[in-house]
Protein backbone atom coordinates (compact mmCIF):
# COMPACT_ATOMS: atom_id res chain seq x y z
CA UNK A 1 0.00 0.00 0.00
CA UNK A 2 1.05 3.46 -0.96
CA UNK A 3 0.83 5.68 2.60
CA UNK A 4 -2.10 7.48 1.43
CA UNK A 5 -3.66 4.06 1.12
CA UNK A 6 -2.28 2.54 4.28
CA UNK A 7 -3.75 5.68 6.56
CA UNK A 8 -7.04 5.59 4.97
CA UNK A 9 -7.42 1.98 5.56
CA UNK A 10 -6.39 2.60 9.32
CA UNK A 11 -8.67 5.50 9.47
CA UNK A 12 -11.70 3.13 7.95
CA UNK A 13 -11.14 0.43 9.57
CA UNK A 14 -10.06 -1.80 6.96
CA UNK A 15 -6.90 -2.45 8.18
CA UNK A 16 -7.09 -3.36 11.91
CA UNK A 17 -3.24 -4.60 12.37
CA UNK A 18 -1.98 -0.86 13.05
CA UNK A 19 -1.40 -1.28 16.64
CA UNK A 20 1.06 -4.42 15.93
CA UNK A 21 2.63 -3.94 12.62
CA UNK A 22 5.59 -2.92 14.00
CA UNK A 23 5.62 -0.30 11.12
CA UNK A 24 7.10 3.54 12.13
CA UNK A 25 4.25 6.07 11.51
CA UNK A 26 3.76 9.46 11.87
CA UNK A 27 5.96 13.00 12.96
CA UNK A 28 7.66 10.62 15.18
CA UNK A 29 7.83 7.24 13.86
CA UNK A 30 5.75 5.67 16.67
CA UNK A 31 6.12 1.99 16.38
CA UNK A 32 6.00 0.15 19.63
CA UNK A 33 2.46 -0.81 20.03
CA UNK A 34 1.59 0.81 22.89
CA UNK A 35 2.66 3.70 21.54
CA UNK A 36 0.78 3.49 18.46
CA UNK A 37 -2.27 2.51 20.48
CA UNK A 38 -2.04 5.55 22.49
CA UNK A 39 -1.73 7.37 19.00
CA UNK A 40 -4.64 5.53 17.60
CA UNK A 41 -7.00 6.10 20.89
CA UNK A 42 -5.75 9.38 20.50
CA UNK A 43 -7.13 10.26 16.82
CA UNK A 44 -10.25 8.69 17.50
CA UNK A 45 -11.01 10.70 21.14
CA UNK A 46 -10.34 14.08 18.67
CA UNK A 47 -12.34 12.19 15.33
CA UNK A 48 -9.52 13.15 13.52
CA UNK A 49 -7.81 10.98 10.67
CA UNK A 50 -4.40 9.04 12.14
CA UNK A 51 -2.38 11.14 9.81
CA UNK A 52 -3.45 14.68 10.62
CA UNK A 53 -0.61 16.86 11.41
CA UNK A 54 -2.35 19.09 13.56
CA UNK A 55 -3.87 15.39 15.73
CA UNK A 56 -0.28 14.00 15.21
CA UNK A 57 1.67 17.84 17.08
CA UNK A 58 -1.06 17.59 20.22
CA UNK A 59 -0.13 13.61 20.73
CA UNK A 60 3.26 14.28 19.86
CA UNK A 61 3.20 17.39 22.69
CA UNK A 62 1.31 15.75 24.82
CA UNK A 63 3.22 12.67 25.03
CA UNK A 64 6.53 14.33 25.24
CA UNK A 65 5.45 15.54 28.83
CA UNK A 66 6.33 12.29 30.15
CA UNK A 67 9.33 12.42 29.01
CA UNK A 68 10.68 15.38 31.83
CA UNK A 69 14.56 14.79 31.01
CA UNK A 70 13.86 15.20 27.19
CA UNK A 71 11.50 18.20 27.80
CA UNK A 72 14.06 19.55 30.71
CA UNK A 73 16.59 19.77 27.75
CA UNK A 74 14.83 21.17 25.27
CA UNK A 75 14.30 23.91 27.51
CA UNK A 76 17.97 24.25 28.25
CA UNK A 77 19.54 23.19 24.99
CA UNK A 78 22.32 25.70 23.82
CA UNK A 79 22.87 24.00 20.50
CA UNK A 80 20.31 22.42 18.12
CA UNK A 81 22.97 19.24 18.41
CA UNK A 82 21.85 18.76 22.04
CA UNK A 83 18.33 19.32 21.57
CA UNK A 84 18.13 16.85 18.50
CA UNK A 85 20.02 13.96 20.43
CA UNK A 86 17.72 14.46 23.73
CA UNK A 87 14.94 14.00 21.31
CA UNK A 88 16.66 10.73 19.16
CA UNK A 89 17.85 9.28 22.15
CA UNK A 90 15.21 9.61 25.01
CA UNK A 91 12.22 10.35 23.09
CA UNK A 92 11.83 8.75 19.31
CA UNK A 93 14.80 6.12 20.46
CA UNK A 94 14.74 4.27 16.49
CA UNK A 95 17.20 1.29 15.93
CA UNK A 96 19.78 3.34 14.73
CA UNK A 97 21.01 5.68 17.36
CA UNK A 98 24.19 5.68 15.92
CA UNK A 99 26.73 8.73 16.32
CA UNK A 100 26.08 9.14 12.50
CA UNK A 101 22.65 8.78 12.52
CA UNK A 102 23.15 11.71 15.58
CA UNK A 103 25.27 13.97 13.35
CA UNK A 104 22.82 13.39 10.52
CA UNK A 105 19.70 14.34 12.32
CA UNK A 106 21.04 17.20 13.71
CA UNK A 107 22.20 18.50 10.49
CA UNK A 108 18.17 18.84 9.24
CA UNK A 109 17.54 20.61 12.44
CA UNK A 110 20.75 22.85 11.68
CA UNK A 111 19.28 23.81 8.43
CA UNK A 112 15.63 24.51 9.48
CA UNK A 113 16.84 26.31 12.17
CA UNK A 114 19.00 28.49 9.81
CA UNK A 115 16.20 28.79 7.26
CA UNK A 116 13.68 30.06 10.09
CA UNK A 117 15.68 31.60 12.49
CA UNK A 118 17.54 33.74 10.29
CA UNK A 119 18.39 37.01 11.76
CA UNK A 120 17.04 36.30 15.32
CA UNK A 121 20.44 35.52 16.95
CA UNK A 122 21.74 39.29 15.45
CA UNK A 123 20.21 41.40 17.95
CA UNK A 124 17.32 42.31 15.75
CA UNK A 125 14.60 43.27 17.56
CA UNK A 126 12.24 44.30 14.49
CA UNK A 127 8.91 42.70 15.19
CA UNK A 128 7.28 41.15 12.16
CA UNK A 129 3.44 40.83 12.30
CA UNK A 130 1.72 38.02 11.44
CA UNK A 131 -1.47 38.16 9.02
CA UNK A 132 -3.80 39.24 11.79
CA UNK A 133 -6.55 36.32 9.99
CA UNK A 134 -7.84 34.25 11.92
CA UNK A 135 -7.83 36.45 15.35
CA UNK A 136 -8.70 36.46 17.93
CA UNK A 137 -8.72 32.29 18.58
CA UNK A 138 -8.28 30.08 21.79
CA UNK A 139 -5.04 28.26 23.14
CA UNK A 140 -4.44 25.52 25.00
CA UNK A 141 -1.54 25.48 27.54
CA UNK A 142 -0.13 22.09 29.05
CA UNK A 143 2.59 23.36 30.97
CA UNK A 144 2.72 25.16 34.68
CA UNK A 145 5.48 27.72 33.88
CA UNK A 146 5.23 29.17 30.96
CA UNK A 147 6.01 32.70 30.99
CA UNK A 148 4.33 35.94 30.19
CA UNK A 149 6.26 38.85 28.26
CA UNK A 150 5.71 42.44 28.24
CA UNK A 151 6.24 41.92 24.10
CA UNK A 152 6.85 39.43 21.73
CA UNK A 153 10.24 37.90 21.72
CA UNK A 154 12.86 36.68 24.58
CA UNK A 155 14.78 40.16 24.18
CA UNK A 156 11.73 41.57 26.42
CA UNK A 157 11.37 41.28 30.22
CA UNK A 158 9.25 38.56 32.20
CA UNK A 159 6.35 39.67 33.62
CA UNK A 160 7.00 37.36 36.44
CA UNK A 161 3.53 35.68 35.50
CA UNK A 162 2.97 32.67 34.21
CA UNK A 163 0.05 31.60 32.16
CA UNK A 164 -0.63 27.91 33.53
CA UNK A 165 -2.37 25.72 32.44
CA UNK A 166 -5.62 26.57 30.44
CA UNK A 167 -7.15 28.15 27.53
CA UNK A 168 -6.48 31.49 26.44
CA UNK A 169 -7.42 34.10 23.92
CA UNK A 170 -5.32 35.06 21.65
CA UNK A 171 -5.78 38.50 19.90
CA UNK A 172 -2.80 39.07 17.87
CA UNK A 173 0.30 37.49 16.64
CA UNK A 174 3.77 38.32 16.02
CA UNK A 175 7.31 36.84 14.81
CA UNK A 176 10.01 37.47 17.49
CA UNK A 177 13.65 36.38 19.24
CA UNK A 178 13.30 32.85 20.79
CA UNK A 179 10.05 31.33 19.52
CA UNK A 180 9.27 29.28 15.78
CA UNK A 181 5.52 29.56 15.76
CA UNK A 182 5.60 33.27 16.80
CA UNK A 183 4.08 35.30 19.96
CA UNK A 184 0.19 35.39 20.84
CA UNK A 185 -0.96 38.78 22.60
CA UNK A 186 -2.84 37.31 25.40
CA UNK A 187 -6.62 38.81 25.32
CA UNK A 188 -6.37 39.26 29.56
CA UNK A 189 -3.38 42.21 28.28
CA UNK A 190 -1.53 40.23 30.70
CA UNK A 191 1.39 40.26 28.04
CA UNK A 192 2.45 37.75 25.30
CA UNK A 193 2.79 34.14 25.19
CA UNK A 194 5.15 31.90 23.50
CA UNK A 195 3.11 29.86 21.22
CA UNK A 196 5.65 26.97 20.38
CA UNK A 197 3.94 26.04 24.01
CA UNK A 198 0.09 26.25 23.31
CA UNK A 199 -1.95 24.05 21.28
CA UNK A 200 -4.58 26.50 18.92
CA UNK A 201 -8.01 25.11 19.37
Amino acid sequence: MTDEEYTAAVDSGTYSNFIHDKAGYGLAQWTFHTRKQALLSYAHEKCASIGSLEMQLEFLWKELQGYRSVIGTLKTAGSVRAASDAVLLGYERPADQSGDMQKRRAGYGEAYYKKYAAGQQTGETEEKPQTAAGTPFKVRVDILDLNIRTGAGTEYTKTGEHAGRGVFTITEVKEGKGSTAGWGKLKSGAGWISLDHAVRL
